[in-house]
């Protein structure tokens, strides 16, 4: 039985007072003998509720008056006994306030936490009056008030995109003023709750504001309760919202998850892209949804709409077909014309999304760490990266790694300040990338342009008619975006609930529809990202009604898509040329004893090699070659310069860069160094084009010069 029930206990006794001498006094002389002695250890504890230690003492002496004269002790023992007495006082409460006690949601009134909380010893919690700190000062409850408003910790969150070591938890504080609880708007690391100096960081949000006065008070309450409650480990988790698209509950930041209205944690802060997306889609959708079906009744037999609407549709499909596609789509819009490419990418983002220019990001103006920060940011929604012209040689690498997903390696700052490399494997972003420009992106980014070529689709087709004015063109992007945001929430809703396997049977009917005599495997590869492009506009046709050109999407389609393999095949028929003119010139020569074969191309006698050398073989290691050579073998082919040959090359793999060098090749002179000022093309880039004897020489050689390993102490072999 605790103290507490012991005080309640019902008595048939009078209650004693002993708030003064006198009703002390009075009370106990009404008392028998028995009653005396069988009441002792009650009159005590409530004499002990006394409210000071000389009140007690004065009470104590009534008492012992009493007892004397009823024979129950020797006047000579009085001091004794009101000593022992005094020894023994303890005040009621002081075990209730020594041991934690449990807070539940239903001891507070309307308390959104679900689970009970421990509260540590020496607390109270009071709706109406706030956290106390319970303190005995001579056996005595002193209350110094904490904070005027019970705060409470109530939910663990999960941010992925938080990269710190420490827990973050979502608060509440009781209002007394309105009678509700508030819920703190973002929520705060375990570490800065327990830290006078970090603790203040929550006044801020205006919620729960601290300032100099309850800074260590509370930082002390809140290490108490996080200690008692092992380290909240118990309480409910909740996924934060901190980039836009798919959750783990399944939802879409920031269109379905409105369902979850003030239960949705969000971690963006003011003046990031994230923060300026959410603040947006409170207003979508915008205007008329009749005057957005209008704009779609007249742009849909427009091939570049129906692909660019496509791939705004494919862009949150595409994270939901991990193992049919594990990458992202491209297509870069681009040709001399300078009216409407950015604009026709902006209308369909702002049609569907309601978000076209928050998407958007100038390629002049980007900076690594932006870029990816922002698509990052804009995770599973498509992103528009304008002016291709305009991107520097330091991020010519960039548009590659955007279509993989992945940021590649980098050094990052840890939560405990050390430097470690990023986790290159995880997608920073997955969806539909649209590239615009007066040339393609391909073009600027010859390191990677080889690989892009199955990545990306290429649309070189004016984005509207030659009758559109520039007057035209603005008037249809603004009234996509004055009544934008109609079809994101349903069409999220619906490709939500589709079954990847249907969706994959059916991406193989729709492959019939690109198959072509003679591709390649750049082209296969762009095949299963175009099936996914037309079966998303079918989806759409379906789910609202509309009747978006398909076939008009298809047929621009497939035109990019040739055209995109087509400069690698070019560049194999320029490598090919190459080497036939080379080994023509070649012949059975063999080479010297620094295992090369050495040219003049353009002499009759091309191993009259007194005016110099422009061709160097080695065997095994690389062709070099100088740029009047190239030129001479291009000639009668349609490639009237040697500059856009080189960079076909360059596309293909068979060059690194299209710029020319000055290369070496080992002399037969020791004390002479021979260079050759052009390009070089490596071994392995071009053994498959070499003739068969020469490559199967090559290898057998390769073969033969691998000495084999001989373990000492094994006999010989016979």
């Amino acid at each position: 039985m605790s103290v507490e029930d012991i005080l309640n206990e019902p008595i048939e006794l009078e209650p004693v007072d002993f708030l003064s001498v006198e009703g002390l006094q009075q009370q106990l002389c009404k008392y028998s003998l028995e009653q005396l002695v069988t009441e002792e250890q009650r009159i005590t504890r409530e004499i002990y509720c006394a409210d000071s230690i000389a009140q007690i003492s004065r009470l104590l002496d009534v008492y012992a008056d009493e007892r004397i004269k009823q024979g129950l002790l020797k006047p000579s023992d009085k001091l004794t006994f009101k000593k022992d007495k005094l020894e023994q006082y303890e005040h009621p409460k002081k075990k209730l306030y020594d041991s934690p006690k449990y807070v539940s949601a239903f001891e507070l009134v309307d308390c959104p936490a679900p689970h009970d909380l421990l509260i540590p010893p020496g607390y109270e919690l009071s709706q109406q009056h706030g956290i106390y700190a319970v303190k005995f000062k001579e056996g005595f409850p002193m209350h110094q008030l904490v904070y005027p408003a019970v705060v409470l910790p109530y939910q663990l969150v999960d941010d992925s995109n938080d990269t710190g070591t420490d827990k973050l938890v979502m608060l509440i504080k009781w209002n007394e003023q309105k009678k509700k609880w508030q819920k703190h708007p973002y929520p705060v690391a375990l570490g800065k709750l327990t830290a006078e100096r970090n603790i203040g960081t929550l006044d801020g949000a205006g919620v729960i504001v601290l300032g100099d006065l309850y800074r260590k008070s509370v930082a002390e309450f809140m290490t108490m309760l996080i200690n008692h409650n092992d380290g909240l480990s118990d309480l409910p988790i909740t996924e934060a919202v901190s980039r836009c698209g798919w959750t783990e509950e399944g939802l879409f930041f920031p269109f379905t998850t409105k369902d979850k209205g003030d239960n949705l944690v969000f971690t963006g802060h003011r003046g990031t892209t994230i923060h300026s997306i959410k603040k947006q889609a409170k207003h979508l959708p915008k205007g008329a949804q009749e005057a957005a079906f209008q704009l779609i009744q007249e742009l849909k037999d427009n091939p570049v709409f129906a692909v660019m609407l496509a791939g705004c549709l494919a862009s949150p499909l595409v994270p939901k077909l991990e193992g049919i596609l594990d990458e992202n789509i491209g297509i870069d819009l681009f040709g001399e014309t300078t009216t409407g490419k950015t604009a026709m990418q902006v209308l369909v983002i702002s049609l569907v999304y309601g978000l076209g220019k928050s998407v958007k990001s100038t390629w002049s103006k980007a900076r690594l760490a932006g870029i990816w920060k922002k698509v990052g940011a804009l995770n599973h929604l498509p992103v528009i990266l304008d002016d291709s012209h305009g991107i520097s040689d330091e991020l010519s690498g960039v548009p590659h790694h955007l279509l993989n997903g992945k940021e590649g390696d980098k050094s990052i700052k840890t939560s405990n300040g050390d430097w470690d490399s990023n986790d290159s494997t995880v997608d920073r972003y997955r969806g539909t990338i649209f590239f615009n420009g007066e040339i393609s992106i391909a073009a600027k980014a010859p390191h990677d342009s080889a690989g892009i070529h199955g990545r990306l689709f290429k649309v070189n087709h004016p984005p509207f008619p030659a009758h559109y004015s520039e007057t035209d063109v603005e008037d249809l992007k603004a009234r996509a975006e004055v009544n934008g945001g109609h079809f994101a929430e349903d069409w999220i809703r619906h490709i939500a609930k589709l079954d990847v396997t249907q969706i994959q049977q059916r991406l193989r009917e729709l492959a019939s529809h690109f198959r072509t005599e003679g591709s390649d495997k750049l082209y296969g590869r762009l095949t299963t990202k175009a099936t996914i492009l037309i079966y998303c506009l079918e989806q759409f046709n379906q789910l609202f009604g509309t009747s978006v050109n398909i076939n008009a999407a298809v047929s621009l389609l497939k035109t990019s898509m040739k055209a995109g393999t087509k400069r690698v095949s070019v560049a194999d028929g320029i490598m090919e040329r190459i080497i036939e003119k080379v080994w023509e010139k070649i012949g059975q020569r063999e080479p010297n004893g620094k295992g090369c074969i050495l040219l003049n191309f353009k002499k009759p006698d091309p191993f009259d090699l007194l005016d110099g050398v422009d061709v160097c073989y080695k065997k095994g290691e690389a062709l070099i070659i100088t740029n009047s050579v190239l030129e001479e073998v291009l000639k009668g082919t349609e490639h009237k310069k040697s500059i856009p040959a080189r960079q076909l090359l360059v596309t293909a793999k068979y060059l690194e860069t299209s710029d020319l060098d000055n290369h070496r090749y080992p002399s037969v002179d020791e004390h002479k160094r021979r260079r050759i000022y052009g390009m070089l093309f490596k071994f392995d880039a071009i053994k498959h084009l070499l003739p068969d004897g020469e490559r199967e020489e090559t290898e057998q050689t390769q073969i033969a010069e691998m000495k084999p390993l001989v373990l000492t102490g094994l006999p010989e072999r016979d």
